[in-house]
């Protein structure tokens, strides 16, 4: 009777208990599935002093539009270059460096060139499960005493 009891009242213990999900990380996110970038905007000034924002992926080679991210462990990455090959006899794959920083509101990614046509330094704008946005700095030095910003704005979809 003594162990019926106490039999018992581990069982009720448990099932007692409630099961707490732990929220997947950016991280692990950004590791399962492959990205393709949705938009691509670019802020910047022009002669005139004004303001203006840009649609660039309009201005990328119809051969890049396909291109997508894969975030793999270890913070690698690779560019998978897609079916339209720019120019012939492009690589499949390049490999890329990735990783967040500072509680995950600023992301890395090195040596995806044929994507941003630079190394990126990014805020981490917007995140979910299925799409994450990006703005990240181009610094151009235009004349030895002046330079040029743009700011552009990426936003990735999973597929």
């Amino acid at each position: 009777m003594k162990y019926c009891v106490l039999f018992l009242s581990a069982l009720f213990l448990l099932a007692s208990c409630d099961k707490v999900e732990q929220e997947d990380s950016k991280e692990d996110a950004l590791r399962d599935g492959r990205w393709k970038m949705a938009s691509w905007s670019k802020k910047y000034r022009d002669a005139d002093g004004k303001e203006k924002v840009d649609n660039a992926l309009e201005s990328v080679q119809e051969c890049r539009k396909d291109d997508y991210l894969i975030f793999k462990k270890s913070f690698q990455g690779e560019l998978n270059t897609g079916e339209n090959k720019c120019p012939q006899g492009e690589a499949n794959e390049i490999t890329f460096n990735w990783g967040l920083s500072n509680d995950d509101k600023e992301m890395y990614i090195y040596n995806a060139l044929e994507m941003f046509n630079q190394d990126v330094n990014a805020e981490v704008i917007n995140f979910g499960n299925t799409s994450f946005t990006i703005r990240y700095l181009d610094i151009q030095q235009t004349s030895a005493l002046t330079r040029d910003t743009i700011t552009y704005t990426a936003t990735f979809r999973k597929f």
